[in-house]
């Protein structure tokens, strides 16, 4: 839960920040993924959401966490499935065993529904 004062992050897609080589210049690698996480502090709240100082306003309930992290442990989780989900898809997608896919299928029916 947090409090006036307290510090989240909001993803900013505009927000470009670029690995450099030790020459200065960017590598051409893209923006690092992390850099778009913007803090931002909690100024105030209404009964539905966090007010930041940019006046972005953070929903206290069904919070999407691809765009809202209140801690950082949030955002590494973001980073895990933004560095593994394409990896993974692709692995399932060259799996051509019956049963190895109805065991993936099992695991995938015991998550939660968003």
């Amino acid at each position: 839960m947090s409090t006036i004062g307290a510090t989240a992050w909001v993803f900013d897609e505009n927000r470009r920040i670029y690995a450099k080589g030790e020459d200065g210049r960017s590598l051409g690698d893209g923006p690092i993924w992390r850099e778009h996480w913007r803090p931002e502090k909690i100024t105030s709240e209404t009964s539905r959401s966090w007010v930041t100082e940019y006046k972005t306003k953070i929903p206290k309930r069904n919070r999407d966490p691809r765009w809202f992290a209140l801690t950082q442990l949030e955002i590494d989780e973001q980073a895990y499935v933004h560095e593994n989900r394409y990896r993974i898809i692709e692995a399932v997608s060259r799996v051509s065993d019956a049963s190895t896919l109805r065991a993936i299928e099992a695991v995938l029916e015991r998550e939660p529904k968003p």
